[in-house]
């Protein structure tokens, strides 16, 4: 088979922005370009790293007398996306950070604007849908976790010299087809026309 360059994807986000979240068993979609459900709320920009999806499989070798491996068996799986968010003052990425249950949330008035208060206490963080878009000219991606929960926060700076950002790591559990994630891609080539 012949290498070809329009196979090639260079991942950037749309103006919708590359993150979404909802409640857990929110309707997900089936391929990469329906409209996402209203129930799925955007986490707004994303570090300049992107999204790194991680798969890994832990083996352990079963060896005969003598040495050989006679089977290989696994002995875990994990499926993980991490992720920086950026905009601090979006109530979403609040509520990603410390939880829904730990954010409070008070619209804007004449005279103040939104505060949204939070706390940081030992409660687990709860399990969501959360969803990837990413765009190529016409081409899309789309991943789809139907239960994800943040299990790794990272440090947050608050200097002069960066924004306010939280390196965030999903764990995706598996649906009741065992699926811990799906890929929809679009190779942006269209028929006919």
């Amino acid at each position: 088979m012949a290498q070809t360059a329009a196979n090639v994807f260079n991942a950037l986000p749309p103006v919708t922005g590359p993150i979404f979240w909802g409640p857990l068993a929110t309707t997900g979609p089936t391929n990469e370009s329906t409209a996402l459900n209203a129930a799925l709320k955007s986490l707004g920009y994303i570090g300049e790293d992107g999204v790194t999806l991680t798969e890994g499989r832990d083996t352990t070798k079963i060896k005969a007398f003598g040495g050989d491996t006679v089977l290989v068996v696994q002995t875990d799986h994990t499926v993980t996306l991490q992720f920086s968010v950026l905009e601090f003052l979006n109530e979403e990425v609040a509520k990603a950070v410390s939880g829904d249950s730990n954010v409070v949330v008070t619209p804007a008035t004449s005279t103040v604007g939104k505060r949204i208060a939070s706390v940081k206490n030992a409660k687990k963080l709860p399990h969501k849908t959360w969803c990837v878009d990413v765009i190529d000219d016409n081409k899309r991606l789309r991943l789809w976790v139907p239960d994800g929960q943040v299990t790794t926060l990272g440090d947050s700076q608050l200097v002069h010299t960066n924004v306010i950002s939280r390196q965030l790591t999903i764990e995706c559990f598996a649906d009741s087809l065992g699926n811990k994630l799906y890929e929809y891609a679009n190779d942006g080539v269209f028929s006919g026309a």
